[in-house]
């Protein structure tokens, strides 16, 4: 099997877990898919340039297979995420338009109670407002499961006036995904280039039809000599670090437990 299979295939586990945090957290395929296309201009243009020099546009469009055009919008954009995420998500397009259009307000200026089955001003027709093909109903039931629309007596309330999905406790920690899972991923991409000279440490153990019991242990084993391990790392190394650096460039290692189904439903590997 050629190189570029194994890889996509790879790829596709890696994004598995990956769309379901995006999901819960209201990021569409479309947002996805501009950060994807930022992140390989990006990355073309800052590491694969001949002789030092910088990667010139037409050449990113030939790395990425992206068009020039396209690839000129995003440098002349500045790179990174860029826009605001999220505001074109259907959900997040029906709030916004609730609590800021006349005809979904009261005469005190507040997002009104929509009914779903009359004629008019309705819930149906907001969704209808905003250019959706997506049945209203579908709609109405993803943001009361999000506790941000509440249905009584025919009709609909907003609860929230922001679409705000996931929990906050939950957007405090979202900083470690982009963080840990980079790293990760650095190491293993280091090991498949210079592994064979300069490897990195890099292990992982499975155990196959692990019970309770032995899930029990895993876990303990991890939170007793882990933590203890890594204070003792934490302690021995402190000395060496400055309090000048600028945070552009991390040294460190992590452990982790995981306990899931693999991604295709396959063996594991």
């Amino acid at each position: 099997m050629e190189s570029k299979t194994l890889l996509a295939r790879a790829v596709y586990r890696v994004l598995r877990p990956l769309a379901r945090t995006a999901i819960r957290h209201g990021l569409t395929a479309r947002d996805f898919e501009r950060i994807v296309r930022t992140a390989f201009v990006d990355t073309a243009r800052a590491e694969f340039g001949i002789r030092g020099r910088p990667t010139n546009k037409s050449r990113v469009a030939t790395l990425t297979g992206l068009s020039r055009t396209e690839v000129a919008r995003i440098v002349d954009a500045g790179g990174g995420p860029g826009e605001a995420i999220g505001d074109r998500h259907l959900l997040n397009r029906i709030v916004t338009v609730w609590v800021g259009e006349t005809p979904w307000l009261d005469d005190a200026g507040n997002p009104r109670p929509l009914g779903l089955e009359t004629e008019g001003d309705d819930f149906p027709a907001l969704v209808r407002a905003i250019g959706s093909d997506v049945p209203w109903q579908t709609l109405l039931r993803e943001l009361e499961r999000m506790d941000i629309v509440a249905r009584r007596d025919g009709r609909a309330t907003l609860r929230k006036r922001a679409f705000v999905p996931g929990g906050a406790d939950e957007g405090d920690r979202l900083p470690y995904l982009g963080e840990n899972v980079a790293a990760l991923i650095d190491t293993i991409d280091h090991n498949l280039v210079h592994g064979a000279d300069a490897p990195r440490f890099e292990r992982k153990l499975v155990f196959p039809g692990l019970d309770g019991a032995g899930q029990d242990k895993l876990r303990r084993a991890l939170e007793r000599d882990g933590q203890a391990w890594m204070e003792r790392l934490n302690h021995e190394l402190t000395p060496h670090t400055r309090d000048d650096s600028d945070g552009a460039h991390m040294t460190g290692m992590g452990i982790y437990y995981f306990d899931m189904n693999t991604p295709d439903g396959g063996p594991k590997q």
